[in-house]
């Protein structure tokens, strides 16, 4: 996986882009990433069931304007920004938590969790300070993608048997099943699952095995 910073200083309004940084810690293929913003952590999961969690932050210098300084009632200066340096250390912990490949990996809105699910069933929920696992569900059918709403109370997974997957997540350390929906009447395999941004409809994608 490669990191690039976007440069949108052109007076034509394209977009450079540079590379600043290179991540290459498993033979297996990325299939699954999300970055929580509160903690400054990146988390990547694999089709190899390997979790990796680790700090990524963009560093901001700031010089104040020395301009207004000597004028009375002088507005509050505004500060310059200087171009955003990405910073990076090394793995902070690496495991595997899934049998197989993990195909959805989220944080919960606004918390320091996460939620990982895959191909094997399981449903874990994370602690992202530390990424220990803190809670678990294991589903009898493959989880193929899904989706957590926006206030961060419901779960839903697509599978491999044309349904969806249910949960109450409130209670992070045992996520509880509200209902199983046969979404296709032929076998399909659910592609996708998406809330919509005010959490009151859910989008279904899929297709035939």
């Amino acid at each position: 996986i490669e990191w690039y910073s976007l440069q949108t200083e052109d007076p034509e309004g394209r977009i450079e882009v540079e590379k600043d940084y290179q991540f290459e810690k498993s033979a297996n293929k990325i299939i699954s990433l999300t970055y929580n913003q509160q903690l400054e952590k990146l988390y990547i999961a694999t089709d190899g069931g390997e979790f990796f969690m680790f700090p990524i932050k963009a560093e901001t210098n700031i010089e104040e304007d020395d301009e207004h300084e000597e004028k009375e009632d002088k507005e509050e200066a505004q500060p310059e920004l200087e171009d955003d340096k990405l910073i990076t250390a090394e793995v902070e912990e690496v495991g595997t938590s899934h049998s197989k490949g993990v195909t959805f990996l989220k944080e919960i809105p606004k918390t320091s969790y996460l939620i990982s699910a895959g191909l094997d069933g399981k449903v874990l929920v994370w602690n992202g300070f530390e990424g220990k696992i803190i809670g678990q569900y294991i589903s009898e059918s493959d989880i193929t993608c899904g989706d957590i709403s926006p206030d961060g109370k419901i779960l839903v997974l697509g599978t491999t048997q044309s349904c969806i997957k249910v949960f109450d997540i409130t209670e992070r350390l045992a996520p509880r099943l509200l209902q199983i929906r046969r979404i296709f009447k032929k076998d399909k395999e659910i592609t996708q699952v998406a809330f919509s941004p005010d959490g009151s409809l859910i989008a279904v994608t899929g297709h035939s095995k």
